[in-house]
């Protein structure tokens, strides 16, 4: 893993988590967009931040506690994976962030980073963004993760049911429209 967030800058995995806890991950998320937990994406920071469906579609809830239901054993996997890319990667990660979303039919995300510049006083700059696919997919329904490195072409990540991928927040990336809905858990390790 850590080879290829060196090389690379990203690096994808349909094994990372036990197909149970993915599929916990998938009924949770579910019952918390039935419960009304979720809320329309927005863009930019602070009080500029906006709904701009011509960029970005999705819903998403923010997890506040990991303590709660199978969010604690994905927590702890989490904390783990942090630990490797401190010591291997020498990425000053000091904590995690996430939320779930939910990419509606014909719903998409335009090429952005996840990197903002940071001001003073505002959180420490997002590192590495990790994305757990949570629902079932086929081939032709879209929702496909491009990245876009600097020095290579774009790779496209498949959003199969348990799929992982984690890579440098300052990489532009992509969705593409999807015509099911596409659910997934995604992180940011912050420095």
């Amino acid at each position: 893993m850590t080879h290829d967030l060196r090389e690379k800058g990203y690096w994808s995995s349909e094994h990372c988590f036990s197909a149970e806890l993915v599929r916990n991950l998938y009924v949770l998320a579910q019952s918390w967009e039935q419960n009304g937990r979720f809320s329309a994406a927005k863009i930019g920071r602070g009080d500029t931040k906006s709904r701009e469906e011509t960029i970005r579609g999705d819903s998403t809830c923010w997890v506040d506690d990991f303590t709660e239901h199978s969010l604690a054993e994905y927590h702890g996997a989490m904390v783990e994976m942090t630990q490797r890319v401190r010591q291997e990667c020498y990425l000053p990660v000091r904590n995690l962030e996430a939320h779930f979303a939910i990419f509606p039919e014909n719903s998409f995300y335009s090429r952005h980073r996840d990197r903002h510049q940071t001001v003073h006083g505002e959180q420490a700059p997002r590192l590495l963004t990790c994305v757990l696919y949570l629902s079932p997919w086929k081939a032709g329904c879209g929702g496909e993760l491009l990245l876009h490195p600097e020095t290579a072409s774009s790779i496209e990540i498949r959003p199969l049911q348990g799929n992982f991928v984690i890579f440098d927040s300052e990489m532009e990336h992509e969705v593409t429209k999807t015509l099911v809905p596409r659910w997934s858990l995604t992180a940011w390790l912050r420095g």
